[in-house]
């Protein structure tokens, strides 16, 4: 399986004034470096790579796979729609797979498909487009904003205090704890 191309999400789950009241912070002060830091705290949480290895806010993703199958695990999620899905034929022609579904179960997101093309052997015989992560920052858990905002607080009132690299995987205690019933493990 090839890794997905994600497109990034448009806006944030947190607005910057709860950021502000959480961290303690006047309006109009400093709202550059807390939209920043707010940026760089989804970022560590967001994505196959971040610590709760799923989508946090909407985001278009792309994922080949090397061989057709009736059901295609994604690798992000959660998904909740399903754009397109397409195969390589033994021509190498592109396919367009109108029958199938995108479900959710304890291990994820999957596709479902009602037959197995007859694809061509190739690294992207098959492709899947859709949208992934909670639907509108109001669908994203509380616990996870919660998690982000103690992120930006901590980073914002101990900067003098962080190296870059220090700054980059510090995660204060108690958020670990919070995203923990939403993280998912990758494949």
């Amino acid at each position: 399986m090839l890794k997905a191309v994600v497109t990034a999400p448009d806006e944030l789950p947190i607005d910057l004034s709860f950021i502000q009241s959480h961290a303690v912070v006047d309006s109009g002060v400093d709202e550059d470096l807390l939209q920043f830091l707010t940026g760089a705290a989804v970022a560590r949480l967001d994505g196959m790579n971040g610590l709760l290895g799923r989508a946090i806010m909407p985001q278009d993703v792309v994922q080949a796979f090397p061989r057709a199958d009736l059901y295609l695990r994604l690798q992000y999620g959660p998904a909740f729609a399903l754009n397109s899905v397409s195969y390589f034929d033994r021509e190498n022609s592109v396919v367009e797979i109108s029958n199938a579904r995108i479900f959710e179960d304890d291990a994820g997101s999957f596709v479902q498909l009602d037959s197995l093309p007859n694809a061509a052997p190739r690294i992207d015989a098959v492709t899947v487009s859709y949208r992934a992560g909670w639907q509108s920052a109001a669908l994203v858990p509380n616990d996870v904003k919660l998690a982000i905002a103690m992120m930006v607080a901590t980073w914002y009132h101990n900067r003098e205090d962080m190296t870059s690299q220090a700054f980059s995987h510090q995660v204060p205690g108690g958020v670990r704890d919070l995203i923990a019933p939403y993280r998912r493990v990758g494949i």
